[in-house]
């Protein structure tokens, strides 16, 4: 997905970022400059991040292309909005609750599928 599409999926409500290993939750906003912001760490004032929209920096770029997922509030659940595995999650999918954390049917299909190949191999 490109950076800029990236950034206007996330920008509306509260949502949790999965990068490779890290966490982080942010409410980002747009202003009226077409400028995004957000912040990297909501306990920091230090890790205010401004971006414009139309030209994405190369440190953004680069930390986007490392999203493992996105999850957004709803009520007060967070539901995948988008995986690496699965693209973009439109809410009319199935999902499962496992460990407090929802995954597609799809993405669990496909994990069984590799667990089963995994062990034919290994038997």
């Amino acid at each position: 997905m490109e950076p800029t599409e990236m950034i206007k999926l996330i920008i509306d409500g509260t949502i949790r970022v999965f990068f490779d290993g890290s966490e982080y939750s942010f409410t980002p906003e747009l202003n009226r400059n077409n400028t995004f912001y957000f912040w990297l760490n909501p306990q920091s004032y230090d890790s205010y991040k401004n971006v414009k929209i139309d030209h994405p920096d190369a440190n953004l770029i680069a930390r986007l292309s490392t999203l493992t997922r996105i999850e957004k509030l709803m009520g007060s659940e967070y539901y995948p909005i988008w995986t690496k595995e699965d693209g973009l999650i439109t809410q009319t999918e199935n999902f499962v609750r496992l460990n407090g954390r929802y995954y597609t049917i799809q993405f669990l299909e496909e994990l069984l599928d590799k667990i089963t190949d995994f062990k034919r191999i290994n038997i």
